[in-house]
């Protein structure tokens, strides 16, 4: 019975956030630009081979610094709060 007292509250608190529009917008805003960082990401190891003619460790190593960077320069900036 308590079990289905606290889900029946988080439907109901889940369902009051989605029809909050102006949350849904920045959520929506920061799972489309973290969609595109992740692209980038994903492709930087052969953009570096290609673009600047250096062997794939040397691209691995220079594009590992980028992610390691990238995500550990936003913590604490991308609450939707």
């Amino acid at each position: 019975m308590f079990v289905a007292l606290i889900f029946a509250e988080f439907l109901h608190a889940l369902i009051c956030l989605l029809r909050n529009v102006p949350y849904m917008y920045c959520a929506g805003y920061k799972i489309c630009v973290n969609i595109v960082i992740v692209g980038v990401l994903l492709n930087a190891v052969r953009y570096v081979e290609i673009a600047f003619y250096q062997p794939a460790f040397v691209a691995s190593i220079i594009s590992g610094m980028l992610l390691w960077y990238t995500s550990s320069s936003d913590r604490g900036k991308t609450r939707l709060s």
